[in-house]
């Protein structure tokens, strides 16, 4: 997964000039790691200053392991924000979400690829001299093709808390990122 990432983001980060590029992660799916539940959270964003937005391209990875039986959850976003306040580094931002989702359970050998498409919300902080930065949002995918409830869930879609539903509620509480 590490060699994946590095590879996505190299073109990218030999690219950068004038701090338009940046990289964030969510520090607590670090922390929260467990023999049975891994997961990483992280996203690429290119600045474009003239245009007061951003293009982000986020990856969510987790597999979770019990009784024998693995669920494994990847998606990659392309987002694009624009900045309401006239900054491409902070402020609020609204924004439009294109979500690609591979779901696999191993256990039922089923999988699915899911496309979806959505809107976001969020603000981002960059303190005054620094290339350091923290943000927040939230996101509401509807997925348009695709399976659901391959994780073994059936019924009403009541809750839209995980990608194995008609649509997500997405939200980064707190990610942290630095400009190149």
């Amino acid at each position: 997964m590490k060699k994946i990432i590095l590879l996505l983001i190299t073109p990218f980060l030999l690219l950068a000039n004038d701090k338009n590029v940046g990289l964030e992660i969510n520090p607590f799916r670090l922390v929260m790691q467990e023999s049975d539940y891994n997961s990483f959270s992280g996203s690429l964003s290119i600045f474009l200053p003239s245009q007061n937005a951003e293009l982000r391209f986020p990856l969510y990875w987790s597999k979770e392991t019990y009784d024998n039986h693995t669920e494994t959850t990847t998606t990659l976003d392309s987002e694009y924000r624009y900045f309401i306040n006239g900054s491409t580094l902070d402020g609020m931002f609204l924004g439009a979400v294109a979500r690609v989702a591979k779901l696999d359970n191993q256990q039922d050998n089923k999988s699915t690829t899911k496309f979806g498409a959505g809107v976001s919300l969020g603000y981002r902080y960059i303190p005054e001299n620094s290339n350091w930065y923290w943000g927040m949002s939230i996101s509401v995918i509807r997925y348009i093709s695709g399976e659901n409830h391959i994780f073994g869930g059936g019924g009403i879609d009541t809750t839209w808390i995980d990608n194995d539903t008609k649509g997500i509620i997405d939200i980064d509480f707190f990610k942290i990122g630095y400009r190149f």
